[in-house]
């Protein structure tokens, strides 16, 4: 998850809270990007905003591109935390809060769930397993 406060920018309709629940979040003036700005300072796909254990990894897209991070300017890719804000074109917003979700294999999370059911109705299996002779039993008298 990644929450992040849009402060100012030229373009009013962004300005406000944001929250993505995707690794990976792109802004500029492209349709593609998850926040699209309407900025003439900024490029197609501007900038990244990373999520990764260590905090957010923040970065303009154009190789040669920099951005302000609390009122310095940067090139390349930097961590940043809470609290923190960032300035590409005109807009600037500030990161409100982040967290590296445990991803769940949906596998293990059907296999998981079906061992706590027959742990909660341990005799279900016995009936399954009843019913399924039953219907062999039919198969073969149908097949008769």
């Amino acid at each position: 998850m990644i929450e992040i406060n849009i402060l100012d920018s030229c373009d009013p309709a962004v300005i406000g809270p944001y929250i993505s629940l995707k690794d990976v979040i792109s802004i500029g003036r492209a349709s593609q990007n998850d926040i699209i700005v309407r900025d003439k300072d900024l490029s197609g796909i501007h900038f990244y905003i990373e999520l990764t254990k260590n905090g957010l990894i923040c970065w303009n897209a154009n190789i040669e591109g920099d951005y302000l991070s609390n009122e310095k300017l940067y090139k390349g890719k930097k961590i940043h935390q809470k609290n923190e804000k960032i300035k590409i074109g005109t807009t600037s917003f500030e990161i409100i809060n982040y967290s590296v979700e445990k991803k769940t294999d949906p596998d293990e999370l059907l296999k998981s769930s079906y061992q706590n059911t027959m742990k909660k109705y341990s005799h279900q299996g016995e009936v399954i397993d009843e019913i399924e002779n039953e219907l062999g039993n039919l198969e073969d008298l149908i097949n008769k």
